[in-house]
């Protein structure tokens, strides 16, 4: 599933070629028509239900995802990351780590691909990893709102402590 702000079409660029470029790219790689599925902006709850969708979410490794990386996870879906040298690069190796995952986590591109390639041949490892995602919702501090307040509380008192 590709999601971009745009008017009208998915906003890959529709009016440039952007979608068609991306399809015939996937087809050199031998990926089958209709696999790769363009879909305009929706509201956040449609979003991150389209996130099931797909089956692997490939984060982009100088600018991570940020807040789709965390509607990816919170939908379920597994998300792959390479762990760069600036903060915009490395905001989902955080958020893999965690969450339980970090063995999604590549340090270069070799392994991202790596990753990338054993999920999606053995559906019986994406779908154990898609399970752990799943359940790593309920228990890692990641979505833990209660907890995060309960933290965030208590650095204020110590940043007002130290006045």
């Amino acid at each position: 599933v590709v999601s971009t702000q745009s008017t009208g079409s998915s906003g890959i660029n529709a009016e440039y070629g952007g979608e068609a470029n991306v399809q015939a790219k996937a087809a050199e790689f031998g990926v089958p028509p209709g696999r790769i599925i363009f879909s305009s902006v929706a509201p956040k709850e449609e979003h991150v239900r389209r996130g099931r969708v797909a089956d692997i979410c490939l984060d982009t490794p100088l600018c991570n995802g940020h807040t789709t990386g965390m509607d990816m996870l919170w939908s379920g879906t597994p998300m792959i990351t390479m762990l760069g040298e600036s903060l915009a690069s490395r905001v989902a190796a955080s958020q893999l780590t965690t969450l339980g995952c970090p063995e999604l986590v590549a340090t270069n591109y070799n392994q991202y691909e790596e990753i990338a390639v054993a999920l999606g041949n053995s559906p019986s490892e994406l779908q154990a990893m898609r399970q752990k995602v799943r359940l790593s919702r309920a228990t890692s501090p990641l979505f833990n709102i209660g907890t995060f307040a309960r933290h965030l509380g208590d650095l204020y008192l110590r940043i007002w402590d130290k006045r």
